[in-house]
């Protein structure tokens, strides 16, 4: 009787061993696969990295572990439970063939976002997040792009295969501990609690170890650096870690009186007591035109022949930023001087509710139809909502455009005849109007108009193709323009919504893929003309106009105006929980507890020497504070509400009189 005892309690210990064993070697085939999807990363985005040395890969790869690690213990925590249960899941077909299932789908899908991101990087310079996962399910034309995506690059998924296709075989193969028959009381205890050390395990790995606060994109950049992150974060974990990161916190880096010495976001030009010019306003807005596709000096090549000349006939700001990488964060940059410095769009994020002071409501308040005009379908991006909320009377998307057959058959009318419609539209509003216009052509899938196949070759890149024809549109758009009579009368601001493709090395660098243009041209204004080389965003096209315009109220902005003779010009964006503050000729990487890195662009273009690792460098203490003081004035705006110059003052005027008390 005790032999036998003896040989069921072996038998027992024997499937409880084997049975961890059997884990770890599946875990370990998933960790495998996860270092692959690193090293092809690396590889088929060699240009976009080649700061990077010989010897940094093999320290980008041992720190990428860590973040591996936590993603797959994430996501195979339900499966690795089932497994552990003491009951003989492994040996019943049903229940084995639903855990191959629950393995693919899990694995499969970390594989599969981890391959897609290789492509995706290359327009957002960033790890996708939870927002992409938002705009697959909310955004509708990224569902129905979702063709066009795998016919373009049908690789992803084939090498999403070769990759996942080696899991399910060693899945299939492993051959998992036989289930002990009749088995003890003290099994399931031994069971149970072997389950209970697994889960804890689990736990630690998922929080990335045992230190005090689970880790973090801004682990990543802390011990790679800001320029490595993506290199050594994965894709699922990028999207986990963002997930439900939707609220602020108060920063509290100047007291309130310090603070509003450093920087203040309300605006008033009413003190100069000139009139009010009742001029037309017009903002077009290119889609992905980065200043690279520019002419030398900004580019190598001039695809945009036409915006060239108005660069030459306008004030060009060659300095000029984008604050994001997406249209959906372009556009209430430039027309309601809102940045995007949460995880989520201001469109999605939970503040969209906020009251905000754009520029259709501010002029609408003045008098003038207010439209906004994009060829896509209508709801894409949310345009349609967010022209709502920024005050626009009108939208005007593909539904209003009266001929289906300029439709591009993926994201909507063609630019050139929605140009043309645009310019007419705004012909019939009463005088005087704003409108503005989203382009839409010099987006992926880059498709031409069959009439123009053969006169915009493609050149290096896809883009190129639709970005001359884009600039084409917008020739025919100011040749119909001249000829109306409000044509004089008129201010127009043109940039781009964000940068795409890259080829310079410079635009390739953090600073540069943000480098866009922006143009004021009035043909009636002649002083509207130059080059200013003073640092300039999309925020700051707000403030712009009005004081353009003399307008005589307060007003909330996060931007300057770049008619102003301030010194302390700036762009600022974010991206993988770092904050980018460009400042004169500096660029500084910060993120809410500390300063990671800081660059003299203009002398280091590929920013690869990080000042910060000397004493005392120059400008270092002014970027810095300026930087914390627009965090923290865009953290309390958008907290409490305070996004009006109403509600700003109201608050402005109740903390100095607490200030006072105490």
């Amino acid at each position: 009787m005790d032999l036998l005892t003896t040989l069921k309690s072996k038998r027992e210990e024997y499937y409880q061993l084997n049975l961890i064993i059997f884990i770890l070697k599946l875990m370990s085939a998933v960790l495998a696969g996860f270092v692959v999807c690193r090293v092809l990363f690396l590889l088929m985005n060699m240009n976009l990295f080649d700061w990077i040395a010989p010897k940094e890969y093999v320290s980008i790869l041992f720190y990428g572990l860590r973040f591996d690690l936590v993603s797959i213990a994430y996501i195979n925590l339900a499966l690795v439970i089932l497994i552990m249960l003491p009951l003989p899941l492994l040996h019943s077909t049903m229940t084995r063939k639903l855990l191959f299932f629950l393995f693919l789908l899990t694995n499969g899908t970390a594989v599969f976002v981890n391959i897609t991101d290789i492509i995706y990087y290359r327009f957002t310079l960033k790890r996708s997040t939870s927002d992409f996962l938002d705009m697959l399910v909310m955004g509708g034309d990224v569902a129905t792009l979702v063709p066009q995506f795998i016919h373009d690059y049908w690789y992803v998924g084939l090498i999403s295969v070769l990759i996942l296709l080696p899991l399910a075989v060693i899945f299939l193969r492993m051959k998992p501990p036989r289930f002990p028959g009749h088995t003890s009381f003290s099994f399931y205890v031994h069971q149970c609690v072997w389950l209970l050390l697994v889960i804890a395990l689990s736990v630690v790995a998922i929080r990335g170890g045992v230190q005090s606060k689970p880790i973090s994109i801004l682990t990543a950049s802390r011990v790679s650096g800001a320029r490595n992150v993506p290199l050594v974060i994965n894709t699922p974990f990028s999207i986990i870690r963002t997930i439900g990161k939707n609220y602020l916190v108060e920063l509290d880096y100047f007291s309130f009186q310090e603070l509003s010495t450093i920087f203040s976001p309300i605006h008033d030009y009413s003190n100069r007591n000139a009139p009010f010019k009742h001029m037309n306003v017009v903002i077009i807005i290119m889609e992905s035109f980065g200043k690279e596709y520019m002419g030398p000096p900004y580019g190598n090549e001039g695809f945009t022949p036409f915006l060239d000349s108005l660069a030459d006939r306008g004030l060009f700001y060659d300095r000029a930023f984008a604050n994001e990488k997406t249209s959906m964060n372009g556009i209430p940059a430039i027309l309601a001087g809102i940045p995007t410095l949460t995880q989520d769009p201001f469109i999605r994020s939970v503040y969209a509710g906020n009251e905000i002071e754009g520029l259709a409501s501010i002029l609408g308040s003045k008098g003038y139809q207010t439209a906004f005009f994009h060829g896509g379908r209508t709801g894409t991006m949310r345009f349609d909502t967010f022209s709502k909320i920024a005050g626009f009377q009108r939208y005007y998307g593909k539904e209003d455009y009266p001929d289906v057959y300029d439709f591009d058959g993926h994201w909507g009318i063609s630019d050139e005849p929605f140009f043309q419609y645009f310019v007419q539209e705004i012909g019939k509003m009463k005088h005087p109007f704003f409108a503005s216009i989203l382009s839409l052509s010099s987006h992926h899938p880059y498709q031409l108009p069959e009439k123009y196949i053969n006169d915009f070759p493609e050149g290096k890149h896809p883009i190129v193709k639709t970005i001359k024809y884009a600039d084409h549109a917008l020739e025919q758009f100011f040749n119909t323009a001249k000829k109306m009579d409000w044509f004089q009368h008129t201010l127009f601001v043109i940039t781009a919504d964000h940068t795409a493709v890259a080829f310079h090395p410079f635009y390739r660098s953090r600073v540069g893929n943000y480098s866009i243009p922006i143009i004021l041209y009035s043909p009636s204004d002649p002083e509207l003309s130059g080059t200013d080389r003073r640092t300039a965003q999309q925020l700051d096209i707000m403030p712009t106009v009005l004081d353009y315009l003399n307008y005589d109220k307060p007003f909330f902005s996060v931007g300057m105006s770049m008619l102003s003779n301030a010194h302390s010009f700036y762009s600022i964006s974010m991206r993988e929980n770092t904050y980018q503050l460009i400042h004169d000729r500096y660029a500084l990487h910060y993120n809410t507890f500390e300063s990671i890195a800081f660059y003299d662009y203009e002398h280091d273009i590929k920013l690869e020497k990080n000042l910060i690792d000397y004493q005392n460098p120059e400008g270092l203490r002014d970027t810095e504070r300026l930087g914390r003081a627009v965090l923290q004035t865009y953290h309390h705006a958008l907290i409490n509400n305070l996004m009006t110059a109403s509600r700003w003052e109201k608050n402005d005027n109740r903390q100095t009189s607490v200030a006072e008390r105490y």
